[in-house]
């Protein structure tokens, strides 16, 4: 039963990783083969730490053409506090998603099933967000799957003109 149960895991990953990777780029944007690591990061401990994850990826999906209009100052508002924008997120019903602060000014997150982690804002300018996950995914058959990823979010501020304090976040 052991060896059925490992192979099992071994496939299911398997597939798992080969589904991900292959979506049509439709699915969550554009592919690149070659994730790219923002030039304005500096040099140093934590731009080490993004370049071995990204030089020794597994899946890479860039996801793009996400659009939203709020006022600049509630999403630079809420963009500061994940706390309580996850807060909203779950009274609004979309998701189970709970994110704490740490100490050490780094964030817990737990997705009230399978998935804990610990992130932890790299780099912040205007246009690029860097963060840098550790985590893992506890489940039933699979019990350990442990991993790395880093999230670059990169947007750009459009002004719209019939409504002043308005501005139009697009992902790039």
């Amino acid at each position: 039963m052991g060896n059925k149960l490992v192979i099992l895991s071994i496939t299911l990953i398997c597939l798992l990783v080969t589904i991900v990777y292959n979506l049509p780029d439709e699915t969550f944007g554009g592919t690149e083969r070659k994730p790219q690591i923002p030039t304005s990061i500096p040099s140093g401990t934590d731009r080490d730490k993004i370049v071995k994850v990204i030089e020794d990826y597994t899946v890479f999906k860039k996801v793009g053409g996400v659009r939203f209009e709020t006022n600049p100052s509630i999403y630079k508002y809420l963009m500061d506090r994940l706390p309580l924008a996850t807060n909203i997120i779950r009274g609004l019903n979309i998701r189970n998603l709970v994110i704490t602060k740490n100490k050490d000014q780094s964030f817990h997150f737990k997705d009230g099933e399978s998935i804990i982690g610990d992130f932890r804002l790299i780099h912040k300018d205007p246009g690029t967000i860097v963060f840098y996950f550790n985590g893992q995914y506890n489940g039933n058959v699979i019990k350990k799957l442990m991993g790395k990823a880093v999230v670059i979010v990169e947007y750009r501020e459009e002004t719209i003109r019939e409504k002043p304090l308005k501005m139009s976040f697009t992902s790039i």
